[in-house]
């Protein structure tokens, strides 16, 4: 912990790859890397919390997994044009980086490789840039683009992994924009001609045989109150409109199936939190200002009242929109409701968040929720979520299935 410098500039080495092999060296300022250096190695600078001047060598290729996580001091750093690769969590929690270079021939930036880099102020994605892994730009909330231009020779956005000889497509359960720039981006942008994705009006979208099939990010700033989601898209990323703050209502295009999680062994298609989320209440998350989602009279599928989603006989409730800024309001279930579908009612304990009640409506503000007599389903998860609300329970005199014992919902 005394080290305060590590000159190896004219150290005759290629690959530094012992594993934190720095970890924690608190007073760690200075680092002078290898003039022949080409691999950076896993964690080697993690949690160097003092260190502020890297010299990198212009022979450096690739930069692995966690190499600077949490570094909490480095503000800035020249990253060489030789460099091809960004691995995961390669600059996590740099909270106090705010510039930094990406070179003209990188491919990958990994996932969460600028997780929490609140501080940093401008993103270029280089045209080079193949992949964008999940969380990559997770809460860089202080980048102040109006504008995101995407490489047009991109071949996966998302995913923990990346082979560039099968680059996975769909990759529902992933986000790579939350909490990017909520108070500037107004607009992402990819050529036409990139095959895999494309944007509408400012929107990013997943594209197939030519037209949206998938909603990826929704620009946090964009200006319209109401969204029109295209009727070819199917499905959504996790997390795509949250942290969208003036968009009030989400109209979903008519080929919108909202499904339960859909999950794989190794959890390649699993939403965030997927014991509760269906894909509509992942795609919402929190922290937005959307009152009311709706469907148009042509929805083949679902009908829509009072900003909540229903089938077409009224019989299961797919979706309860959760955000209210009236205090004190309660949410009765409409009667004759006979099944809460999974996810279709989801609850945070944020309560305008100090650092977000500049841009986000009240979350959650009801005062109680009522379950009217009529409901006979609803899955474990969401009784689990429902109860884990600020709000008191009630259920309605004749309900059969479920009561309210001690401000909890309990199935009979």
């Amino acid at each position: 912990t005394g080290v305060e410098e590590v000159d190896f500039y004219n150290m005759d080495v290629d690959n530094l790859e012992g594993v934190q092999m720095f970890q924690a060296c608190e007073n760690l300022v200075s680092v002078y890397l290898p003039k022949p250096l080409k691999l950076l190695g896993q964690a080697l600078f993690y949690k160097c919390t003092a260190l502020k001047n890297v010299v990198l060598p212009n022979t450096l290729e690739i930069i692995e997994n966690s190499a600077f996580s949490n570094c909490s001091a480095l503000e800035t750093i020249e990253i060489p044009e030789s460099v091809t690769k960004l691995a995961s969590f390669a600059f996590n929690e740099c909270a106090k980086l705010h510039t930094i270079n990406l070179p003209s021939r990188l491919t990958e930036i990994g996932s969460w490789a600028f997780q929490n880099c609140k501080a940093l102020k401008n993103v270029e994605i280089p045209e080079t840039v193949e992949w964008i892994g999940n969380g990559a730009y997770n809460h860089c909330s202080g980048v102040e683009n109006e504008l995101i231009v995407l490489p047009n020779g991109i071949k996966q956005i998302g995913g923990e992994t990346y082979d560039p000889q099968n680059p996975t497509q769909e990759l529902i359960g992933t986000h790579v924009f939350y909490d990017f720039a909520p108070r500037s981006i107004k607009a992402f942008e990819i050529a036409a001609s990139n095959p895999y994705y494309m944007t509408i009006d400012g929107v990013l979208y997943r594209k197939k045989d030519g037209v949206a099939t998938t909603l990826i990010a929704y620009p946090a700033a964009k200006e319209d109150e109401i969204f029109y989601m295209p009727d070819t898209v199917t499905d959504a990323y996790e997390l795509s409109m949250s942290r969208a703050h003036k968009v009030k209502e989400v109209v979903l295009g008519d080929g919108f199936v909202i499904r339960e999680i859909a999950t794989t062994e190794d959890n390649s298609q699993r939403y965030l939190n997927a014991d509760w989320a269906n894909n509509l209440t992942a795609m919402m998350y929190v922290f937005n200002s959307v009152e009311k989602i709706s469907v148009k009279e042509t929805n083949p599928n679902y009908t829509s009242i009072d900003g909540a989603i229903y089938s077409k006989d009224l019989k299961t409730l797919y979706y309860q929109c959760m955000v209210t800024a009236e205090e004190g309001k309660t949410l009765t279930i409409r009667e004759g409701v006979e099944t809460i579908f999974f996810g279709a009612i989801s609850t945070s304990n944020a309560t305008n968040n100090a650092s977000d009640s500049q841009y986000i409506s009240k979350l959650y503000a009801y005062s109680e929720v009522v379950i009217p007599a009529s409901v006979k389903n609803i899955p474990a998860a969401t009784v689990e979520y429902l109860n884990q609300g600020k709000w008191k329970i009630s259920v309605a005199e004749g309900n059969t299935a479920f009561k309210a014992e001690n401000n909890k919902l309990v199935a009979l």
